[in-house]
């Protein structure tokens, strides 16, 4: 709930949730305004996951709310996948972020959204300066450090 209407994209939605695991199903609530969703992860043990890490988290000024549905599964029939709104869509294993095989390392790696970027195998040519100048051509940058 309370999506930002330009957030309001089944794929985007999925890039976001599939961090906290194995996404299924995304159907945005066809009404106006668009700002609700339902997700269908594999595993209900996904769903608190993302609770967890994205209830109330701020996302282009508003806060997320985040909870499970009282609806078991998503219904998702053919005039869904096939409308001109888009507004839901079925993924694939090879859609996912993760593998089935990596599970485990989900739960190890999920984080809230925050101001910091990790990035790791950094070719050792390049300088602060030409990291920090590809990251400002998407945002400001207001530090960088390489770790020890």
């Amino acid at each position: 709930f309370n999506l930002p209407e330009e957030l309001a994209d089944p794929d985007i939605l999925f890039n976001l949730f599939s961090l906290y695991g194995y996404v299924e199903i995304v159907k945005v609530v066809y009404k106006q305004p668009r700002d609700t969703a339902l997700l269908q992860f594999s595993e209900a043990g996904f769903v608190d996951l993302a609770i967890d890490k994205l209830q109330g988290a701020m996302l282009w000024g508003r806060p997320m709310e985040v909870r499970r549905s009282r609806q078991a599964s998503i219904r998702c029939t053919d005039k869904d996948l096939n409308s001109a709104e888009k507004t839901t869509r079925s993924y694939s294993p090879h859609d996912q972020f993760w593998s089935r095989k990596d599970y485990p390392k989900i739960w190890d790696n999920a984080a809230q959204p925050s101001r910091t970027l990790f990035v790791k195998n950094i070719a050792p040519q390049l300088t602060e300066q030409d990291i920090v100048s590809i990251f400002r051509q998407h945002g400001a940058v207001t530090d960088f450090g390489f770790l020890p």
